[in-house]
Parts: structure tokens; C-alpha cells; sequence
């Protein structure tokens, strides 16, 4: 499981949106973490439901490595799957655009600082310049 958790989770629901009624997940390593988090959505989102859940230690006797924990979980499809999978789509991508909505204005925001800083730098290197024409002249009299 080299991607996001969340393509993952997108790709097995397109999958079971269009034909299949269970799911079967496997990792191993680090990469369970991301495999719990994926059944964990699917449950609270009430796509369906964890069937089952086994874990094994794989061991790699030749080269003497150490064990690796792995994990297969299958999920199966909720009977209110297509319009929880809507609901969840849509929930998914309003928050995408309220996240770009806010990430947007925050850019705008520094953006306008950005230029009021400038104005302030040049405003002061005005003042100073004007300051030591002032002393330059004061000194020549």
C-alpha cells in the first residue's frame, strides 16, 4: 500500500459501487495502520461493515530478517451503500472546497501583507533618504 489511504479507500468503493459486495484488504508493516484507518471510515461512515479481521506474523526464514506484522480485513457492503456512498462523496468533496476556500483566502491574506510590508520598507527608506539629505545639507551650510 504505497498511496494515500484515502485513494485507496476511493478506488475499493468505485469497486464495490459497481459490482462487488465485499472487500478483501491485506498489509503489512506500517502500512496496517492505513489498513484500520480505511476499515474504521468504511464502518463510521456506515458504507458497510467489517467482516473480518486476521492478523499473521510473516517471517522471512532464508534471509533471516525479522518478522513482519501483517493484515487482512474483509469489509462487506451495507444494504444502504449507494446512498451512504453519495452522502459520503459529497461530504468528501465539500470539504475539499472549503479547505481550498479557506487556503485561498489565507494567500490572498498574506498576499496583502506581502504588499503592505513593502510599501512600509520603501516608506522608510524614503524617510531615511530624506533624513540624510537633510543632515548633508545642514553640514554644507
Amino acid at each position: 500500500m504505497n498511496r494515500r489511504w484515502t485513494t485507496f479507500l476511493n478506488d475499493l468503493l468505485e469497486s464495490m459501487k459497481k459490482d462487488k459486495e465485499e472487500v478483501t484488504l491485506r498489509a503489512l508493516g506500517t502500512a496496517v495502520n492505513s489498513l484500520f484507518t480505511i476499515a474504521n471510515v468504511f464502518e463510521r461512515e456506515h458504507l458497510g461493515s467489517i467482516d473480518n479481521i486476521t492478523t499473521f506474523d510473516l517471517k522471512d526464514e532464508e534471509n533471516g530478517n525479522n518478522s513482519k506484522l501483517g493484515c487482512e480485513i474483509r469489509l462487506k457492503k451495507g444494504p444502504n451503500f449507494d446512498t451512504e456512498h453519495e452522502r459520503y462523496q459529497k461530504q468528501v468533496e465539500e470539504g475539499r472546497e472549503k479547505r481550498k476556500e479557506v487556503r485561498d483566502k489565507r494567500r490572498e491574506e498574506d498576499k496583502e501583507k506581502r504588499e503592505q510590508n513593502k510599501k512600509e520598507r520603501e516608506e522608510r527608506k524614503k524617510e531615511k533618504l530624506a533624513k540624510k539629505e537633510g543632515e548633508s545639507t545642514e553640514k554644507k551650510e
